[in-house]
């Protein structure tokens, strides 16, 4: 126990590798248990029902989807006995099986509607094993379907929602757990019997704070033999399973997330737990002296606001960007008891006390809610307001409005619109309805001073707003500033007001300046109010005046940085440098009970206390000191020895025995040496470094304690301090932990031996790892083997090294290398790499077929050409390539290298007359300025064009054209449109020396047909033979 929470103490969350997949927030991740040469595939379900399945390190998405948002899905499994298939639990409780090894858009296997919920009811958690899933629904119904018939074997009912379900490791038990249930159920699964009981959870005092009925989670977890609970209160309990009779016993250390989202087991007896909150756990479950091992925030966050109780408590409330508000006592002197008091989904921007229910507090959150809630530990009650756009609630106050309410209203800014609560729960009102002007101004924030009557708002546009709360009418404005208002601080008698800007300045006004109407009717401008005192140069993103003297506020800002300033005097009354360390203070508030004290909110989801009269006259302060609003860390263990671990952690215990037993242990070592008999000490394996009889047990001792604790990495290094070579590499192969240097050192115990070592290296190695046991299977004569494991990986080009440097060029191994290389690429439809590949093998039938996979006409030609020079039959293969390329635009250079290749001036031919074809065919196209004429005129008409053309052919060519007509397709694009007219004035040209009339008929009927004529400007063209006068 010692060992593991030293190492726990050191132990640090480091993030592998950021993924950043999706802009999208990710719900679920599931690895799959498939085995998978040097990568892991894992899946992920992120917020708008997306499931991505990716290979990691090489981040290759093997299968993405995005389902109906009518149609969520909830939760995401592997399979076990089927690893290449996934599950998909969705909303509705169906289930949908995607198999990855085809192609998993089309192979899909659905449930349809299970019967296993009441109407309106959804899934909420699943699991799966052993080909059954067991899956808990919104309104306590829990059932176990078989995956391959879709037969519900077992329905059970809880009266609460179910939060967690989970098979154990064996696959014959579940357990279910429900939020409110006093325990958890478990099934046995057997034959299709299954049974079931409830496992009942101990009593435990312990006070629940509110947490918004969404976030009430529960969780569950099999640890080896154990089963691992966790309950809304973020308590978790744990104990040895042994059916009806399990007793589970609570762990006594809390963290301050009163929720605990995930369980996960990660070795034995250790748990891993995640909070809503982003707070990760490791506990120790194994051992009597169960607890918390080790606890660390995942992200910071900001502290937003800070407000104390009217009554002078010394209550705090605190709003923090987790979504969590905290409530510290501070009237002891310090910030110990911090708590907290509510949970939300989101930021919590600001808090406000109710001025005349000392109990309630008001909390403005990100979704544009504002929550109302009872703090006293006997009342949960919440009631809310939320505004229709559901922007940020960035201010909140309580004011009295006459006119609106006998009780105090609440008043909320949204950095846009100014709202009020009409009834007690509901849609908050915009106050510009009945606030004349209010709707020219955009409004960040709110403060009210009840002493004067006076609600006071800031604008973007830097101006402060007073409003009368008693007539709702707008008495003053401030002039504009270059910065928005965001937050207005009042002295606590009300004579002052400050504007801050979050900037370099900040204002300060007289209230009476604000109380007298600056309109001289009703239709007037108010004349701008100026600031009795406005200083520059000053950061200041955080205001607050003293309780006790209204003449005294502090101001903070970036680095840190409290300044104290006198009003009277106008001037900066002391600096405080690095009052919070380096951070930036987003909010601070004065004590009401300690004269000199600040607390200072950062944008580390950390708060400071700054007592102001421990500092003396210290320029740099070292008065205040931080609370970390995460959590309650415990304090690490120091470290007084090497940094890196022992290999003897157990019998390091000898460093904490007492003086007294450490001067016992020396005398009974001064009478063993006596009598030279050292059996008295084999029980003490800290002493076993003292004599080479004891030694060899201590070290057998620990080697157990370090394959208890799965790090056989280190049980092997301790096994060799005692140079048995072959005791060490013996317990490597059992335990599948052979390293390129134990064989190696195998080598010294027998030439036997280290051939038997490296068979059993390559056994283990050679499908997650065949690189490292490449140069052994090398030296050890099994080189085909490893070709052959090096193309089943898909390492083709490392086996194509292997092969021609061990292999001449004929060799059956290398012709195998590259036939398999030549089927992976034509699998992948890359059919111009597997000819290079069947080429080289020798199978050049095979690389002109693979060729002619290709529909376009490169590929064609390519595949004539090398049929040619292969001396294979290409006489059909050269027509065919002929009439794609006479049908292709950038076909012209192809034509010239067959005609070479062939010595065939008939393609030349052919190409020459097809380039005069699409020229005529342009320049008879009508233009945009004559979109009624049905042709252009050409300059020189089709029979003149082509007198000379009939040298380009022969009477021996006429067999080829008629051929390449013969063959030719359905005319379905221009291109080949114009190739249907090339062959018929070639053939004409042959046969006649002219173009007939008949081949202009055969002409003039397909390009009626092509397109329902639309084309017809060549068919004009052809047949015009007047031209225009000069």
């Amino acid at each position: 126990m010692t060992s593991l929470r030293s190492v726990a103490t050191k132990a640090r969350l480091v993030f592998l590798k950021k993924l950043n997949v999706h802009p999208e927030k990710c719900r679920e991740v599931q690895f799959s248990s498939e085995v998978l040469p040097g990568r892991e595939r894992f899946a992920l379900l992120l917020a708008s029902s997306t499931v991505k399945v990716i290979d990691y390190p090489v981040m290759e998405v093997i299968y993405s989807e995005v389902f109906s948002p009518t149609a969520p899905i909830k939760s995401i499994r592997f399979l076990d006995d089927r690893p290449r298939c996934l599950v998909l639990g969705l909303k509705s409780a169906e289930l949908i099986i995607v198999d990855l090894s085809e192609d998993p858009t089309k192979k899909k296997e659905k449930s349809g509607r299970l019967p296993i919920k009441v109407s309106q009811e959804e899934l909420t958690d699943m699991d799966v094993s052993r080909g059954r899933a067991v899956m808990g629904c919104s309104k306590g119904s829990v059932a176990i379907v078989d995956l391959r018939t879709w037969k519900v074997l077992a329905k059970h009912k809880l009266f609460n929602q179910i939060r967690a379900v989970k098979w154990s490791r064996s696959g014959d038990v579940a357990a279910a757990v429900a939020v409110g249930e006093k325990g958890l159920l478990i099934i046995h699964d057997a034959a299709e019997q299954a049974s079931s009981y409830m496992i009942k959870l101990p009593a435990k005092v312990c006070r629940f704070s509110y947490v918004e009925k969404g976030l009430l989670s529960a969780s569950v977890c099999w640890a080896g033999g154990k089963l691992v609970v966790s309950t809304p209160s973020g308590t978790l309990y744990s104990g040895e399973f042994q059916g009806e009779n399990t007793k589970l016993e609570p762990i006594t250390q809390e963290l301050l997330s009163k929720s605990i989202c995930t369980l996960c087991p990660v070795a034995p007896g250790v748990v891993f737990t995640t909070g809503i909150d982003h707070v990760f756990a490791l506990w120790d479950v194994s051992s009597e002296n169960r607890g918390l091992l080790r606890c660390d925030a995942g992200v910071a966050g900001f502290v937003y606001d800070l407000a104390f109780h009217p009554a002078g408590t010394g209550v705090l409330a605190v709003a923090t960007g987790f979504g969590n508000v905290l409530l510290a006592k501070t009237d002891q002197g310090s910030l110990a008891q911090v708590g907290k008091h509510l949970q939300l989904r989101c930021r919590a921007y600001t808090v406000a006390w109710h001025p005349t229910n000392e109990m309630q507090l008001a909390v403005g959150t990100q979704d544009g809610k504002v929550l109302v809630f009872d703090v006293s530990s006997q009342k949960t009650n919440v009631f809310g307001y939320h505004t229709k756009q559901r922007t940020g609630i960035g201010s909140v106050a309580f004011a009295s409005l006459p006119l609106l309410s006998e009780w105090p209203v609440l008043l909320a800014t949204d950095n846009n619109q100014a709202y009020f609560s009409k009834e007690k729960d509901g849609l908050l009102q915009r106050l510009d309805l009945i606030v004349n002007g209010l709707e020219n101004h955009k409004v960040w924030c709110v403060s009210v001073v009840p002493q004067k009557n006076l609600i006071l708002f800031g604008s973007a546009q830097g101006k402060t707003i007073a409003v009368d709360s008693l007539s709702l009418q707008i008495v003053a404005e401030s002039r504009p500033e270059k910065h928005a208002l965001t937050s207005l601080a009042v002295s606590s008698n009300g004579n002052f007001v400050a504007a801050v800007f979050s900037s370099t300045f900040f204002s300060v006004f007289e209230t009476e300046q604000l109380r007298h109407k600056g309109k001289s009717d009703g239709n007037a401008p108010c004349e701008p109010i100026e600031a009795k005192f406005h200083a520059v140069n000053h950061s200041c993103m955080a205001l607050c005046w003293s309780p006790f003297d209204e003449n005294l506020f502090a101001i903070a800002g970036t680095n840190g940085e409290v300044k104290l300033w006198n009003l009277e005097m106008c001037c900066v009354r002391r600096v405080f440098y690095g009052a919070a360390g380096n951070k930036t203070v987003l909010t601070m508030a004065w004590s009401p009970i300690a004269e000199h004290r600040l607390y200072l909110g950062t944008n580390t989801n950390s708060l400071y206390q700054l007592d102001m009269d421990t500092c003396g006259n210290q320029e740099s302060v070292d008065c205040a000191f931080e609370v970390d609003l995460n959590l309650d860390k415990p304090a690490p263990a120091p470290c007084k020895g090497p940094k890196k671990p022992s290999m003897f952690p157990s019998s390091s215990v000898a460093d904490d025995i007492p003086k007294a037993k450490g001067l016992e242990d020396l005398l009974l070592l001064l009478s063993c040496e006596e009598c030279g008999d050292y059996s008295p000490l084999r029980e003490k394996p800290h002493m076993g470094f003292f004599h080479k009889d004891l030694l060899q047990g201590t070290i057998d001792k620990e080697v157990e304690q370090h394959v208890v604790k799965m790090n056989s990495n280190m049980a092997l290094q301790l096994m060799l301090t005692g140079g048995d070579i072959r005791t060490t590499v013996e317990f490597a192969k059992e335990q599948k932990h052979l390293t390129p240097r134990l064989v190696a050192l195998s080598a010294f115990v027998s030439k036997d031996f280290f051939d038997e070592t490296v068979s059993a290296f390559i056994d283990q190695k050679k499908e997650s790892d065949i690189h490292s046991v490449l140069p052994f299977m090398m030296a050890t004569g099994r080189t085909e083997e490893l070709l052959q494991l090096l193309c089943d990986l898909n390492f083709h080009r490392d086996a194509a090294a292997v092969a021609l440097s061990n292999f001449e060029r004929d060799h059956p191994a290398v012709k195998k290398v590259y036939m398999s290389w030549a089927a992976r690429y034509t699998d992948s439809a890359h059919y111009e790499r597997a000819a290079r590949c069947f080429l080289v093998a020798g199978e050049k039938e095979r690389m002109v077929d693979t060729l002619t996979l290709y529909q376009d006409a490169k590929s064609a030609a390519t595949a004539a050409i090398c049929a040619k020079r292969c001396s294979l039959p290409s006489e059909l293969l050269l027509l065919k390539a002929v009439r794609k390329l006479l049908a292709s635009a950038d076909g012209s250079l192809w034509l010239s290298r067959l005609a070479e290749e062939f010595e065939m001036p008939v393609v030349n031919g052919l190409e020459t007359l097809c380039q005069t074809v699409r020229t005529f065919y342009r320049s008879t196209k009508p233009t945009e300025e004559s979109d009624e004429d049905l042709f252009s005129v050409p300059t020189q008409s089709f029979d003149e064009m082509l007198e000379s053309y009939g040298s380009l052919f022969s009477q021996d060519d006429a067999d080829f054209v008629k051929r390449l007509q013969e063959g030719a397709q359905l005319v379905q694009t221009i291109d080949e449109l114009q190739a249907f007219i090339t062959l018929e004035v070639a053939s004409s040209l042959i046969s006649t020396g002219s173009v007939t009339e008949a081949a202009k008929v055969r002409i003039s009927q397909k390009v009626a047909q092509f397109d329902s004529g639309k084309y017809i400007h060549f068919v004009m063209g052809m047949l015009c033979t007047a031209l225009p006068s000069a």
